[in-house]
């Protein structure tokens, strides 16, 4: 029938769509995995589709921080540029949404004002501010969470290096007057 060539033509996706679903989708699983993730805004698990209940909040240590992290201080959340210069990083556009979370007596609850900063190399293995990109600010930045306890941005992929797979790493911070209070990487 004409109409199921069209549904056909509807679940392909182009390299495009499906190079940024797989970043979304990494992005996703490494944002899970943070010390103030939650799944749900109540305190108790939900039932999952095996009969078993599913955690509301997910709590797991912080990792190592990683390399090349500054705070340049650039409040922004589209970081594919250099603030400088104007030059804008090559690659597929990539929205990251991060609902972050915190635990009180037992019940998740939006983190609001929580610094999140965002820092990963270019297609060619470059971070900003070191080696070939000294002097430069591109794919670097903060944003606050709102009232929500979310914060986006918007950057490119890919962003890797010989050795390592794609990566990006971001670091949560509260921040009371000018003393960071905790830190999360």
């Amino acid at each position: 029938m004409p109409g199921d060539d069209l549904l056909e033509q509807e679940r392909l996706l182009n390299r495009r769509q499906l190079l940024g679903r797989a970043a979304g989708a990494a992005a996703i699983m490494l944002l899970s995995q943070t010390a103030l993730a939650c799944s749900s805004d109540k305190g108790v698990g939900k039932d999952d589709d095996d009969g078993g209940v599913t955690p509301a909040c997910v709590l797991t240590a912080d990792l190592t921080e990683g390399p090349f992290f500054f705070d340049e201080k650039l409040n922004r959340s589209d970081i594919r540029s250099d603030p400088d210069s104007g030059d804008v990083s090559a690659g597929v556009p990539l929205n990251l949404k991060f609902n972050v979370r915190r635990i009180v007596e037992g019940i998740c609850t939006p983190l609001t004002g929580a610094y999140i900063d965002v820092w990963h190399c270019d297609a060619e293995g470059v971070y900003s501010g070191v080696d070939d990109g000294e002097g430069r600010k591109f794919l670097r930045g903060y944003q606050i969470t709102d009232a929500a306890g979310v914060a986006q941005f918007t950057t490119v992929y890919p962003g890797w290096y010989n050795g390592r797979a794609v990566h990006i790493h971001f670091k949560l911070r509260l921040i009371t007057g000018q003393t960071t209070t905790y830190e999360f990487t």
